[in-house]
């Protein structure tokens, strides 16, 4: 990965931009992320972003907005089910 590449995190109806500055310099199982709306940097694991749909690289705007949905979509359904059921 490329320093200044943007990374994407996902977390139900919120989402926060990273940016990739490094390696950790002593745990090559970490990265330093740079969080964009504070500028703080951020330690996370690679496993941790690996395989889970929360974590994306190479997103647009555009995509976030579809992103945030079909999230809503989803709880709409939801909500929706749990409402027939109850009445």
């Amino acid at each position: 990965m490329k320093i200044g590449k943007k990374i994407v995190h996902f977390n139900g109806e919120n989402y926060t931009l990273y940016e990739f500055l490094m390696v950790h310099p002593y745990n090559d199982k970490f990265i330093i992320l740079i969080e964009k709306a504070t500028e703080n940097p951020v330690k996370q694991s690679i496993v941790g972003i690996l395989n889970r749909d929360e974590w994306q690289v190479g997103y647009t705007q555009e995509d976030i907005f579809r992103y945030q949905i079909k999230y809503y979509r989803e709880k709409r359904e939801k909500i929706k089910a749990k409402l027939e059921s109850i009445i």
